[in-house]
């Protein structure tokens, strides 16, 4: 993730949530597994993914 701020800097924000602190967000979002990545554009869903995810396929998902 700090790469991906570092080679998209300003162009994107990043939210990082603690499932442990966060719990009813977890479960409102229908997180059941760690790491999930979500992409947002617009204030609409446009992208997710349970696991791991290269930094390739994050970087696509945000240039979409």
């Amino acid at each position: 993730l700090k790469q991906l701020e570092q080679d998209l800097s300003g162009k994107f924000a990043l939210a990082k949530v603690d499932a442990g602190v966060h719990t009813a967000l977890m479960k409102q979002m229908n997180v059941d597994a760690l790491p999930h990545f979500f992409v947002y554009r617009n204030g609409q869903k446009v992208w997710d993914k349970q696991g791991i995810v290269s930094l390739e396929e994050l970087k696509q998902a945000l240039q979409q």
